[in-house]
């Protein structure tokens, strides 16, 4: 407030009465807010992010004071120690020392941006057929463990859902892990396929009838040449396999059964054994 004194002088030199009037400045104009953007903030963990981590950019300008002071606020209250996932509206303003408001609104905006974490271990299936394994895929499934910072149950499937046999020896299979905001991380788990089951041999005994008890029957026999090549195996794996006797005796008799052994063996080295015996009634 100032008083200001008035007067007038003429061409004589003469001088008027002076007039005293009051000159008010007064501040009316609000502080400038500058810096007022949405922001987006990647999620911590599954409560959303701590508001100390969030850095708001808004400065406030007056014409009088200079910078002056910003307050925040969400829903009139003071800005909480978390921003929750989603989206918050944060009221700003700025007052200047006349008390002329400035506010406006920003949204803070957390989103889960975040890939889940994946790490694998390595499988090892049974061969259960000539194209190696064609069972479940559970199993490989159940290899993935996965961590994801929001999402305590992120999904792990196979990137190729269509996934057939998988041959023996080594194979590579991508799996995919995603959590419910739709971030993604792929990998690989070690998949062997093995075969290590024995063939299975098919063999009888051979009961052959004779006249007395001291005839016998010669191991070339058709007889017993039929029992022989009639023992059969069958791998898994590879289907028919060949099977082979241990020696036989030269003659059969009456008395003891003669245990005879066969063996076979698959592409992989698996050997079964099996025994039939002849024997010789009267």
């Amino acid at each position: 407030v100032y008083d200001v004194t008035l007067t007038a002088t003429d061409n004589a030199g003469n001088v008027s009465e002076p007039v005293v009037f009051t000159l008010t400045i007064t501040d009316t104009t609000i502080p400038l807010l500058n810096g007022v953007v949405d922001l987006e903030v990647p999620a911590v963990d599954e409560n959303g992010v701590p508001a100390s981590v969030v850095s708001f950019p808004v400065t406030a300008f007056d014409s009088v004071d200079g910078e002056v002071a910003v307050a925040y606020s969400v829903g009139g209250a003071d800005v909480g120690d978390n921003f929750p996932l989603g989206d918050t509206i944060v009221t700003v303003k700025a007052v200047d020392d006349a008390g002329n408001l400035s506010e406006s609104t920003f949204t803070v905006t957390v989103a889960d941006v975040t890939n889940p974490v994946a790490s694998t271990e390595d499988v090892t299936f049974e061969a259960d057929g000539s194209t190696g394994y064609s069972g479940s895929k559970e199993a490989i499934l159940a290899a993935v463990s996965a961590t994801d910072n929001v999402d305590a149950a992120p999904i792990v499937t196979l990137i190729d859902d269509s996934l057939g046999d998988l041959p023996l020896g080594p194979n590579s299979v991508g799996v995919r892990v995603k959590d419910a905001a739709g971030n993604s991380t792929d990998a690989v788990v070690s998949v062997t396929v093995v075969d290590t089951t024995k063939p299975a041999i098919t063999v009888s005994n051979l009961v052959l009838t004779v006249d007395s008890a001291d005839e016998v029957v010669a191991s070339s026999d058709a007889r017993v040449a039929e029992w022989v090549t009639g023992v059969t195996a069958t791998d898994i794996v590879d289907g028919t396999t060949a099977v082979a006797s241990s020696v036989l005796p030269e003659n059969f008799a009456v008395g003891d059964p003669v245990v005879i052994t066969f063996t076979s063996t698959d592409d992989a080295g698996n050997a079964a054994t099996a025994e039939g015996s002849v024997i010789l009634t009267v």
